[in-house]
């Protein structure tokens, strides 16, 4: 199973809403030993779990899944670029693994479900709205990087 190597060590830039990775994110997709890795670098700008308005009275953007949230906007950010992760290379590919790396974490199935299920329906959406937007937000990153340690 998937898993996460560490810790998500954070600092709030905009109170409730944006955040930065202090640390790097190192995240085994796929079976443990597959060596297929995924890691954030320290300074990566997230939002956690994008939630609309209304779905943050009943949903934190920091939970189980926040590990998995940062995963998925790493991932939709590199596609924004058109250089994505060789381990999320389709939207879909990144959408799928946010369900994985959420069931990683110990997010409940059913909550996991809605979730993954909101991201396929409107991920497209954002995606389409960012477009041609040029992203700051990772100013360092090796988008192949695999780690065999």
């Amino acid at each position: 199973m998937s898993a996460f190597t560490g810790s998500l060590i954070i600092e709030e830039l905009q109170p409730g809403k944006l955040w930065r990775l202090v640390e790097p994110l190192r995240y085994e997709a796929g079976e443990k030993g597959s060596r297929r890795w995924i890691e954030i670098p320290a300074g990566f700008e997230t939002d956690g779990a994008t939630l609309p308005a209304a779905l943050r009275l009943v949903l934190a953007v920091w939970g189980t899944y926040g590990r998995a949230a940062c995963i998925h906007d790493f991932g939709y950010r590199l596609l924004e670029r058109g250089a994505p992760h060789v381990c999320m290379p389709t939207r879909a590919a990144a959408d799928n693994e946010f369900y994985t790396a959420m069931r990683a974490c110990g997010t409940r199935p059913p909550l996991a479900f809605v979730m993954w299920a909101a991201v396929r329906l409107f991920g497209g959406l954002y995606l389409r709205n960012r477009a041609g937007i040029t992203i700051n937000a990772v100013t360092r990153f090796d988008r192949n990087t695999t780690m065999n340690n």
